[in-house]
């Protein structure tokens, strides 16, 4: 599949986990069902989804500067879980398998980024999480982490920047070591209380070094004053430089690690530690991209991108709202447009769960992003089923004996909340009557098809059949009449009308 539809949908806040699977699993299988999609729907959930700058928005205001209010909103608050679900089309291309996500996400802690100094909340949707169970252990424990492309870029070059300069560094460490004369004086005042710690540490450290068949010498854990003291002495007591210090977080404490090495290993050391700290960076980006482009500042920078990113794109909400299925939508929340989209003029399309994931308690868990997701996608199936089979109830073919003015037809239908008349191609005295209320068309039905003085009324499907079953009455009748008993051969256009035709094509009319 070349391109793939992706819906942005209701952005309502969400409760607990429930069929989320590790994120190297859930990203085999999406590669695995990506291509063969025929839509994907996409839910987000915030810490919030107003503020001020919302109530001050005008409705003649461009959409450039309405994008510039919203994108200020957005950077306010978090995004901390994303739905996505996608739909794979059966073989009998009426039936759908879902493969539904939810992913919780939460910003790198690297001190760095657009939230480095924090994030805002909104009360009323904090509330909403809570009230429907909404686990911010697993958000803040255990959410992706997230970086945009900016940040990304910076901590990489950060990253380069330091792996250069890291033996430079310790050099420099080992110098002031040298110049302060460690470790009988440090750079900083020792605490009468301390002074034992350090003298064990120096003994410590320099039956470490006497030591050539130890190669890694593990402190114990303690303060980061006390780290500090280590540190100091270490490159005190080192002076051929053959040593490398780091400082290890474990639940039990923090410690530091001193190794020995060679210039070989060093070098080999410095490159692990690149490594590292970029395969950190990686997994640190997580939802960059999507994040980058909700964080774009230009309006038309972020359109362009939506549009090469996701050339068809729907918003199920707008379409609830939107000519020609509005008048079947009184409420667009997700909740009630699921439940209206079962009934007619839409068709019930037929969604079953993939068998990858675990979706036994997937039942109406709404406010869960990867649920609203799927919810999403249903109501988008069953309108799409709609656009594709629009319904014609109210849609008739009035006949008159002698031609009527568009204004009598139109004031004819007023006290049926009004209707659009369009001329019938080929048939001066025949009009499509569309109502504007498609509600009306049961009472135009009881009141006014039949046959009257000035017209006929009929409802549309009822004059295609009965068209369709003249069509093949005459078929059927020239069959019979004919000498040999087959279809007559069809009369070939003269060429004045084959020219006329022509012409009328090239001054932009029909026939």
């Amino acid at each position: 599949m070349a391109s793939r539809t992706f819906l942005f949908v209701w952005m309502m806040q969400l409760p607990a986990n429930l069929y989320t699977v590790d994120l190297n699993e859930a990203i085999d299988i999406l590669k695995s069902i990506i291509n063969k999609a025929a839509f994907v729907a996409l839910d987000g959930e915030f810490t919030g989804i107003n503020s001020d700058e919302s109530r001050a928005f005008d409705m003649f205001e461009s959409p450039a500067q309405r994008y510039k209010k919203i994108s200020k909103i957005v950077q306010n608050f978090l995004m901390i879980q994303c739905g996505l679900c996608v739909f794979v089309p059966n073989e009998d291309k009426k039936s759908f398998t879902a493969f539904p996500f939810s992913f919780y996400i939460f910003p790198q802690d690297d001190n760095s980024g657009p939230n480095k100094n924090g994030f805002s909340c909104q009360i009323s949707s904090i509330k909403f999480l809570s009230q429907h169970k909404f686990n911010f252990n697993k958000v803040f424990n255990d959410g992706m982490p997230y970086l945009n492309s900016i940040v990304e870029a910076e901590c990489r070059m950060k990253i380069e920047e330091k792996m250069k300069s890291m033996w430079e560094k310790e050099d420099e460490k080992y110098n002031r070591a040298k110049e302060n004369k460690y470790p009988y004086q440090l750079s900083f005042k020792i605490a009468d209380s301390d002074q034992q710690f350090v003298k064990d540490m120096i003994q410590l450290i320099d039956e470490w070094l006497s030591d050539n068949s130890k190669k890694i010498l593990q402190f114990p854990s303690c303060s980061g004053y006390h780290r500090k003291i280590i540190y100091e002495l270490l490159y005190a007591r080192c002076t051929d430089k053959n040593m490398l210090p780091e400082t290890v977080r474990e639940e039990s404490g923090i410690y530091i690690l001193a190794k020995k090495l060679d210039e070989k290993e060093k070098a080999q050391a410095a490159e692990e530690k690149f490594k590292t700290q970029l395969s950190k960076l990686d997994d640190a980006v997580g939802f960059c991209k999507v994040i980058d482009i909700l964080r774009k500042a230009d309006y038309y920078e972020f359109k362009e991108i939506v549009n090469t990113a996701f050339p068809n794109l729907y918003d199920t909400k707008l379409m609830a709202t939107t000519e020609p299925i509005k008048t079947y939508f009184a409420d667009s929340s997700l909740a009630a447009a699921e439940k209206r989209s079962q009934k007619e003029p839409f068709q019930n399309v037929s969604i079953e769960f993939c068998k990858e994931i675990d979706c036994k308690d997937f039942h109406e868990h709404y406010h869960d992003a990867g649920y609203d997701a799927y919810i999403c996608g249903t109501v988008f199936a069953r309108m799409l089923y709609y656009y594709v089979r629009p319904s014609r109830e109210h849609v008739f073919v009035m006949r008159f004996k002698e031609p009527w003015p568009l204004s009598k037809i139109a004031d004819y239908f007023s006290a049926f909340g009004g209707a659009k008349p369009m001329p019938v191609p080929m048939d001066e005295t025949s009009f499509y009557i569309i109502l504007l209320n498609e509600k009306e068309s049961v009472n135009v039905s009881n009141k006014l098809v039949g046959e009257f003085q000035d017209f006929t009324l009929q409802k549309f499907e009822s004059d295609r059949l009965e068209k369709t079953s003249s069509a093949a009455k005459r078929k059927a009748d020239s069959i019979v009449n004919s000498p040999t008993g087959q279809i007559p051969a069809k009369k070939e256009k003269s060429e004045s009308t084959v020219q006329r035709f022509s012409q009328n094509l090239q001054n932009g009319e029909t026939i």
